[in-house]
């Protein structure tokens, strides 16, 4: 019993020294320990109270308030905050403004309103008011301070101006009606640079409208003539195919010319002897119209006598196409 009473009273003792002498780390926390003749930045989740520094990682405001004169001795009242965090990778430059003290982050916060001060008036004193605007102090307070980082230890996030305006009403009301006037201004530049731009693009819209009408009418000449051409073709073989076919036809009756004089007995047999002889059967004064060339024209007399005399002779020539074609039908 008395054993777990001494253990008891261990445990409690070493609590009691455990939470005197160690602390958690927050997560909104920076945690600075001296160690081995530097300042490091703590990363363990518990560290020694006893020589360690935490100061708030989170991000603080500054308001910088300043009356100050801008060029032409015109009084004017700024109001700037400037947002910023302690820079973890310059723990040396934190202590070193702001103290090994709990409140190093709100010391460094003073130093750091009067040098955004000091900036405010030296820039504001080369400017005239009518030229001097919010945007571009904030511009170039933040840029100033940035080149002081490194030596505050801090990152400064945004530079904001709330406040700029002259302290004399008639002057701030005339700067006013000025700064109206510059919006009008700017208001009416853009809708004009917007109709510009706008007839701008029509005018290109219609010149490419233009354009690929030219070209789609081309191609419509390029293909209508195409066509043209492939039509003078097939114009052109039929005429060809036509003639040849006529020659044929030319050939084909001088051969069956050379047969008949070869053999007037044919003669009888001719197609054109044949239309002759059926236009006659059917109509008294029917008229057959019988193509025949020159060649055959110029022999056409010998033909016909080479005709009537074989037809004088004793044969009747009737008669022997009857026994040519019962011999055909026997055979």
């Amino acid at each position: 019993m008395a054993y777990l009473i001494v253990s008891a009273g261990a445990l409690v003792i070493l609590l009691f020294v455990f939470v005197m002498l160690y602390r958690f780390r927050r997560p909104d926390q920076l945690v600075i320990i001296y160690q081995k003749g530097r300042l490091v930045l703590c990363r363990r989740r518990i560290y020694f109270k006893k020589f360690a520094l935490p100061i708030p990682a989170s991000v603080q405001t500054v308001l910088a308030e300043v009356n100050t004169q801008a060029k032409g001795k015109i009084d004017i009242a700024v109001k700037v905050s400037v947002s910023f965090y302690p820079d973890p990778e310059r723990v040396d430059s934190i202590v070193r403004v702001g103290g090994w003290n709990p409140d190093c982050v709100e010391r460094i916060s003073k130093e750091l309103r009067g040098t955004a001060q000091g900036l405010i008036s030296d820039y504001a004193e080369q400017k005239e008011l009518s030229f001097l605007t919010r945007e571009e102090l904030a511009q170039v307070i933040k840029e100033k301070l940035k080149l002081q980082e490194g030596t505050m230890g801090i990152k400064v996030t945004a530079v904001t101006v709330q406040k700029l305006e002259a302290i004399d009403e008639k002057i701030a009301e005339a700067i006013r009606q000025l700064e109206e006037a510059k919006i009008q201004e700017r208001a009416e530049k853009a809708i004009q640079d917007a109709r510009l731009s706008q007839a701008i693009t029509k005018l290109e819209t219609n010149q490419r409208i233009m354009e690929e009408e030219h070209k789609l009418e081309m191609r419509s000449l390029t293909l209508k003539e195409a066509q043209e051409i492939e039509g003078a073709k097939l114009a052109k073989t039929s005429v060809q195919m036509e003639t040849e076919r006529r020659r044929l036809l030319l050939e084909v009756e001088k051969e069956e010319l050379d047969v008949i004089l070869k053999n007037p007995k044919l003669f009888l047999l001719a197609p054109q002897l044949a239309k002759l002889t059926e236009a006659s059967q059917q109509f008294k004064n029917a008229e057959t119209v019988i193509n025949v060339s020159s060649d055959a024209i110029s022999r056409l007399p010998g033909m016909l006598k080479e005709l009537m005399h074989w037809i004088g002779s004793d044969h009747d020539p009737m008669a022997q196409l009857e026994v040519k074609s019962e011999t055909g039908k026997e055979k």
